[in-house]
């Protein structure tokens, strides 16, 4: 009897995807054959030759397809793509020929069309056979070989497979339709338009700050070709796990989500290319790599499941450093800065915050924090009010919008906040800032984007005589006033993950004090540490002058403390930096890891504006002496004048910054 079988094969970019296990009879031609013959007939639509070369085509071949294997078998151990029962040569497609013929009577033809396209029909003779036949329709990058090992050596780019396809007698069906599977090798990464967060770097990337990315991720097929549309595989991404958090260093999300392996966030295999949006939660010094696994939506060559091609990206993180500098009118800007220790800060002219003019600070010590989603926190006053804002750095190259703001009412009242730090207490985050007023307070609002809030929280506030009570009450003296506040990161040990440390001084200045704070999401703040750190000046007979002071805390849990302190009898001055290590108790405690001076060209001293620790363990710092204005990157204290690793004059920008926040 004489069979014929009528596939329909649609090819998309880069060979395709949906899987084989296709069943049914097929439509009887008339075609005469020899007995016992029956015809396979398989349409196939080739896009014209500039097509080919797109990647977001959704019909494509491969460019390199030089050759088609059709092999049928009656069970899949029988299956041999690279041995198949038809071979056709389709280096030249106006002249393809068939090369292999195991049965005989099979041919090819190709006819152009008017949009430059090509329709190519293989007629494939098999013997008709009562056991349905399983059909496997490969394509490779090398024309086959009339004898001899037909395929050998070359690379299978795309490949299908159906079962249970019958040539026997039977009801006719519809057409099945033909989707080839990219058979995947590699993968690539391809940013979005505008990424300037994520930045080529030799062979991978470098992403800069916390500020989202996108970018395309691609399955490449043995030749390098991208593989997209219907045969796309489905892509997994992995990202490496920070083992003291055990959270992943880059977040991962896709457009269009699918299931995958515990541990990867995987696409749904769409047949349009998803968009991925990347964005770094912890700090690596060292490169990462990021797993990258394309998984065949089809059987594999050996007919059995998809097999997964496993690659990795090398990302590199590279810290953003946003400033923001006093508006003595109009607006106030947040800048934002791409940031390598030793190397001025590259402007990202995109990563520009405006505060509005009617809620900008008239004061310069308003200073800036950041949550963990990458939110930029300010407290700036207008001369009447005070605000809490909230500055949202956008993805890709989006103007960051203007910052949203709320009018506030710090526990002084129209004193505006001088130091500002978030952190997160029983899931909710929530901004710590040191007002001015007297006394001075230190007040917390859960923070809420993309609106601030609009109240205080009643549990997290306290003054120095509400936290030092009974045998500490002593303290309220030496904590007068209180310059300048800072959090210990998550990643500490308990209980000094998310502690809270400030720094003061009585009003002789001759000392300072530095103190932890225990928060809870149940309970008021409360002293942690036995007491409080005393801290003199580096020279005898100094005293601290205040209260230009600024506190910051590194990942590793080292606190530093600058402070101006001042000779009142040579009327000179210098800049100090303290260094102290946090340890968890309970109670907490620090042990000093150094301390050092910057030297003051100035004889009444200098003004600080600003103070940040690197991810790479060195300090930054906005200072003035005179009408100098620089912006310097320090060695971490040891003893001694501390080392300048590089110094910015006169930058009307970094030499006037009031708040410094740095990124990973």
């Amino acid at each position: 009897m004489k069979r014929l079988l009528s596939l329909a094969l649609v090819t998309s970019l880069a060979a395709c995807g949906g899987g084989g296990g296709a069943t049914g009879a097929l439509p009887t031609g008339s075609t005469p054959l020899a007995a016992g013959k029956s015809l396979v007939k398989i349409t196939l639509a080739v896009p014209q030759a500039q097509l080919q070369v797109h990647r977001r085509s959704p019909k494509y071949i491969a460019p390199t397809t030089k050759g088609f294997g059709f092999d049928f078998a009656t069970t899949s151990s029988a299956l041999n793509p690279a041995q198949p029962t038809i071979a056709v040569n389709f280096s030249n497609l106006a002249a393809p020929s068939i090369a292999v013929d195991t049965y005989g009577g099979s041919s090819v033809t190709c006819t152009n069309n008017p949009d430059g396209s090509a329709t190519c029909a293989f007629n494939l003779t098999v013997p008709t056979s009562t056991t349905p036949y399983i059909l496997q329709v490969s394509t490779f990058d090398t024309a086959p070989s009339a004898t001899g090992a037909i395929f050998n050596g070359a690379d299978l780019l795309s490949q299908q497979t159906f079962t249970n396809v019958s040539v026997a007698a039977g009801t006719p069906t519809a057409p099945l339709a033909l989707v080839l599977d990219g058979v995947p090798a590699s993968t690539e990464v391809v940013p979005l338009p505008n990424q300037v967060h994520l930045q080529a770097n030799g062979g991978g990337y470098t992403i800069v700050g916390m500020v989202p990315v996108q970018a395309y991720i691609y399955a490449l097929d043995r030749d390098g070709n991208v593989i997209v549309g219907d045969g796309a595989p489905q892509i997994c991404v992995q990202s490496p796990v920070d083992t003291a958090t055990s959270a992943p260093y880059i977040a991962v999300s896709v457009s269009s989500p699918g299931t995958g392996p515990a541990g990867e966030t995987c696409d749904n295999a769409p047949t349009t290319t998803p968009i991925w949006t990347l964005q770094t939660k912890n700090w690596s010094a060292t490169p990462l790599n990021l797993t990258l696994n394309a998984v065949a939506g089809g059987p594999s060559p050996n007919g059995g499941s998809g097999a997964a091609a496993t690659s990795t990206v090398s990302l590199s993180e590279e810290q953003e450093l946003w400033v923001t500098m006093p508006a003595m009118s109009g607006t106030q800007d947040i800048q934002g800065y791409a940031f390598s220790t030793g190397t001025p800060p590259s402007i990202i002219s995109s990563d520009l915050g405006i505060i509005p003019s009617s809620s900008a600070t008239i004061y310069g010590y308003g200073g800036m924090a950041i949550d963990p989603s990458g939110n930029l926190w300010l407290a700036p006053n207008n001369g009447t009010n005070d605000y809490l804002c909230v500055s949202q750095p956008q993805t890709g190259a989006l103007a960051i919008p203007q910052a949203s703001c709320s009018a506030e009412t710090y526990a002084g009242g129209g004193s505006f906040g001088i130091s500002i730090a978030t952190t997160t207490i029983g899931g909710q985050p929530f901004a710590f800032i040191l007002d001015a007023s007297s006394p001075q307070q230190v007040t917390s609002y859960p923070l809420q984007v993309p609106s601030p809030p609009t109240s205080a929280s009643t549990v997290q506030s306290f003054s120095a005589s509400t936290l030092f009570t009974g045998t500490n009450s002593g303290l309220t003296a030496d904590f007068n006033t209180m310059p300048s506040l800072a959090i210990a990161p998550a990643t500490l040990a308990a209980p000094a993950a998310d502690s809270l440390w400030i720094d003061g001084y009585p009003s002789s200045g001759a000392n300072l004090y530095l103190a932890g704070i225990s928060l809870s999401a149940s309970a008021a703040p409360s002293l942690a540490t036995s007491g409080a750190t005393s801290i003199t000046p580096e020279l005898t007979g100094n005293q601290f002058l205040g209260p230009a002071d600024n506190m910051s805390i590194d990942d590793a849990g080292h606190i530093f403390v600058a402070e101006n302190e001042y000779n009142p009898t040579l009327f000179t001055a210098q800049e100090d930096i303290f260094g102290f290590q946090i340890h968890s108790g309970p109670p907490l405690s620090v042990t000093a890891i150094g301390s050092g001076f910057i030297p003051a060209s100035n004889p009444n001293g200098g003004t600080q504006h600003s103070m940040a620790v690197t991810y790479q363990g060195t300090i930054l710092e906005s200072y003035q002496t005179g009408s100098t204005r620089g912006f310097y990157e320090l060695s971490e204290p040891s003893s001694g004048p501390i080392t300048a690793i590089q110094s910015i004059l006169n930058d009307p920008v970094l030499g006037s910054a009031s708040g410094i926040v740095v990124t990973p």
